[in-house]
């Protein structure tokens, strides 16, 4: 606990994200571990403990604790996506606790099995006694009112984190007793544990109750309307710094930034009427049906509307060309959108951005040669 706390001060002072979950770059992953490893060595000299070579060690701390969490963050990435199901969830966990585990022993095998009983076992406890993201995001969103926390990107991980990390403590005791049962290297196994529920497992539950908490906040606001969501979510996200220059809406006057919604998130209180001879009224008979938010109608989206390209009628062959997959039959581009924006735009709403193919027979190959192939006005 000491070391975590000690962690957390100098990665706060210098700047570098020790929240489990948040580290994606390598360099993120690299600073967080030269940080834990070099105030890991620093503690436990001080409380008595020899290295033979603490260097050595060290660098392969790091070098083994960076590569680790690089790959647990890609698998957790395609777990979440769903393109792996559980069992190959688990099983590149495995192969991946037992690589880290042969590289942190002296004895190859041992390790291997430590690693791997450790990273397996924290990821399925955590798929097992991990909580519903909706109630996780309603205790964040209860202790911001209470406390009167803003709601900033920081705020919201650094809150979810604290909400899972009974979750968290479970996984990793789990998988301590199960390796202690094996006969295995406890220490080995907490490593690759650890590993597993902080770059994977904690980067899942942050995202679930980070898209709850969105939702949450949409109701409580009175916004309505998936648009009002994906503007909350962005938010949180720290995603809407500001409107493009070239986004072409159709704003009516109103620049582009001028122009760009917002969605209030943060609870505002209301003011109490003050009657010279009477006492202010109570708190609670001033708020609205929404308790700790101002009423909110939604954002004025008649700015983000764009003008679609007509077909001309009356063409036959080539010119007036159909030849479009059936589930994108009725879409039109914007005006401006040439063939490769158009294919892309419908492409990344149909698959998700980078799951799809852009070959021959594929559905971005029709949809940007169709629109090539007929006259628009």
């Amino acid at each position: 606990m000491a070391t975590a706390g000690l962690t957390k001060g100098l990665g706060d002072v210098m700047g570098i994200s020790t929240t489990p979950g948040v580290a994606g770059s390598v360099t993120d992953h690299l600073q967080r571990e030269v940080l834990k490893t070099g105030v890991g060595l620093a503690v436990n000299t001080a409380m008595g403990e020899t290295f033979d070579n603490p260097l050595a060690d060290g660098l392969k701390g790091v070098a083994v604790g960076t590569a680790g969490g690089v790959l647990a963050g890609q698998i957790g990435i395609l777990y979440g996506k769903e393109m792996i199901d559980a069992v190959t969830h688990k099983v590149l966990h495995a192969g991946l606790g037992a690589m880290m585990g042969a590289a942190l022993s002296t004895d190859i095998e041992k390790g291997a099995i430590a690693g791997a009983i450790g990273a397996v076992t924290a990821e399925t406890v955590t798929d097992i006694v991990r909580e519903d993201s909706d109630v996780v995001a309603g205790r964040v969103l209860e202790r911001a009112k209470a406390e009167g926390i803003p709601l900033t990107p920081e705020s919201i991980n650094s809150l979810i984190y604290e909400e899972i990390q009974t979750t968290l403590h479970i996984s990793r005791l789990s998988s301590a007793m199960a390796t202690m049962l094996a006969g295995q290297n406890v220490g080995i196994c907490i490593a690759t544990a650890a590993n597993a529920v902080e770059n994977n497992a904690t980067s899942l539950m942050l995202h679930g109750a980070k898209k709850a908490l969105a939702g949450l906040l949409a109701v409580g606001t009175g916004v309505g309307g998936l648009l009002a969501k994906k503007q909350t979510e962005d938010i949180i996200n720290a995603k809407m710094d500001a409107a493009p220059e070239d986004a072409q809406w159709a704003d009516g006057g109103l620049t582009t930034e001028e122009g760009k919604p917002m969605v209030l998130a943060t609870p505002v209180a209301d003011p109490l009427p003050k009657t010279p001879g009477y006492d202010a009224v109570p708190e609670d008979l001033t708020r609205g049906h929404a308790e700790g938010f101002d009423a909110y109608e939604g954002p004025d989206t008649s700015v983000l509307e764009r003008e679609y390209k007509v077909r001309i009628q009356g063409l036959t062959g080539k010119e007036g060309a159909k030849d479009t997959p059936s589930w994108a039959r009725g879409e039109r581009p914007y005006v401006g959108e040439n063939g490769k924006e158009f294919a892309k735009r419908l492409c990344d709403a149909k698959y998700g951005k980078g799951t799809y193919k852009t070959g021959t027979d594929s559905d971005f190959n029709k949809l940007k040669k169709g629109l090539s192939s007929i006259t628009l006005k």
